[in-house]
């Protein structure tokens, strides 16, 4: 079936077919909660190689993405796309209380979704949208070998539920720098190992300090802080998916060599302590 025809060459499409587009659609979940933010909870200036979805209940928050500037109210569900620099904060007084997840589509080379401030955010049927989270973050903490058949199904559900709330022709498009596919390709590939500067800077043969300013622009943090990121996703999926598993053990094994370091980092990044957050995702296993 034929969604939309266009003759735009500018997302680098197959061809004009957008059925044939979706056909590549490939959405993996990172990690998925619910969950009262950490009076601290907030960020400036940060940018990740993952989407994520914010759907608030309650609180007073800021988000500034891209420097459009959002007061997100109850029901209101955002897009924050990979690369997009974004910063967030909220008042403790009034904390926030939101379903979340961070995901990530294949191919990226063709799902890299392109800034635009009328499809940050959406206000879906809460009737539809909170079962459907409530299904995912289930689903995500079940053990269950249909699980990862399920989270495709829910996660396609809920990236449709939102494209259709929103032009979804703004979002497609724009391919990603060479200097940030080789780099970004080789943190993923050692994540787990010990990873210099000097290494980094060497894959794009610039000198550190000029690779530094480099990766701050493409990346839009800096290099420990996009590792330290992406190495908390990872001890985050870990847990959900190892319940046996020691909290030291998997931070280690994601190359946090201080624990004590590891633990600040977790709790600053998800609002609660690993061990909180393993308890969270514990329940009834199918």
């Amino acid at each position: 079936m034929h969604l939309i025809s266009t003759n735009s060459a500018e997302g680098g499409y197959m061809n004009s077919d957008y059925s044939t587009y979706f056909q590549q659609f490939n959405p993996s979940l990172l990690v998925a909660s619910l969950n009262v933010v950490a009076p601290n909870w907030g960020e400036t200036e940060c940018r990740y190689d993952y989407h994520k979805f914010y759907y608030f209940q309650a609180g007073e928050a800021t988000l500034t993405i891209n420097q459009t500037i959002f007061h997100p109210k109850k029901g209101e569900l955002y897009l924050i796309p990979a690369g997009v620099t974004h910063s967030y904060c909220h008042n403790p007084d009034q904390p926030v209380y939101k379903y979340w997840c961070h995901f990530s589509i294949s191919p990226s080379e063709v799902w890299h979704f392109r800034y635009h401030p009328d499809t940050l955010f959406c206000c879906p049927d809460p009737d539809c949208m909170i079962p459907l989270f409530e299904e995912l973050i289930k689903t995500y903490q079940s053990n269950s070998r249909l699980a990862s058949m399920k989270i495709l199904y829910l996660l396609t559900k809920l990236c449709y539920e939102f494209f259709r709330m929103v032009d979804f022709t703004l979002l497609l498009g724009e391919s990603k720098s060479s200097f940030y596919s080789i780099v970004n390709t080789y943190i993923k590939e050692h994540i787990t190992e010990k990873i210099l500067l000097c290494e980094l800077a060497d894959l794009t043969h610039l000198q550190k300090n000029y690779f530094i300013s480099r990766f701050k622009k493409e990346f839009g943090s800096t290099p420990i802080d996009y590792i330290n990121a992406l190495r908390l996703e990872g001890v985050a999926r870990y847990l959900g998916t190892q319940p046996a598993a020691g909290i030291s053990e998997a931070a280690l094994q994601f190359g946090f060599e201080d624990y004590r370091y590891f633990i600040r980092l977790f709790k600053q990044r998800y609002g609660i302590t690993p061990s909180s957050f393993r308890k969270s995702i514990e329940g009834p296993r199918n």
